[in-house]
């Protein structure tokens, strides 16, 4: 049994150091400023409320999941539908402006990311800042998201 377990640890390993690897990132910049773009569309549909736009934003079934830090208190998960975040913005009776800077992106072939500080403001009020993490694929229609994970935090905010 000891020979047989070191027989496929040697044949797994030897697998494993020969298994092809993905082709590195092609992506141009043309891409990368479509994804930069197409969040940014997204932050300018939300200062307006334009739902129809959000809605467009993004691919069926799509989630938001939001983490909450709070000084002494233990991070706070919350999984929210696209739907219940376009009913949210939708019924905001003040502008919402979130603005990102510095964003780093990664493509590969049809999928992206997108990862930003960013900050909140209601009106022109602050609310909060923290860090998206946008995941994108590019469809026919353009790049559209397929999940958006994001922190929340009121202290610790620093903007360019």
């Amino acid at each position: 049994m000891k020979n047989f377990l070191w027989m496929i640890a040697v044949v797994g390993g030897a697998a494993c150091a020969t298994a092809p690897k993905p082709a590195a990132d092609t992506a141009s910049s043309a891409d990368r400023a479509a994804v930069i773009a197409a969040v940014q569309s997204l932050f300018d549909a939300m200062r307006t409320r334009d739902t129809a736009a959000i809605r467009s934003a993004f691919a069926p079934n799509t989630s938001l999941v939001s983490i909450r830090t709070t000084a002494g208190e233990a991070p706070r998960m919350q999984v929210q539908p696209v739907s219940a975040f376009i009913t949210s913005i939708g019924s905001a009776t003040q502008e919402l402006v979130e603005r990102m800077w510095d964003p780093r992106v990664e493509v590969a072939g049809d999928m992206a990311s997108l990862w930003a500080p960013y900050d909140f403001r209601i009106g022109s009020a602050f609310s909060h800042c923290g860090h998206d993490a946008v995941h994108l694929v590019r469809t026919a229609a353009g790049w559209k998201m397929v999940g958006i994970t994001y922190t929340i935090q009121r202290t610790g905010c620093a903007a360019p």
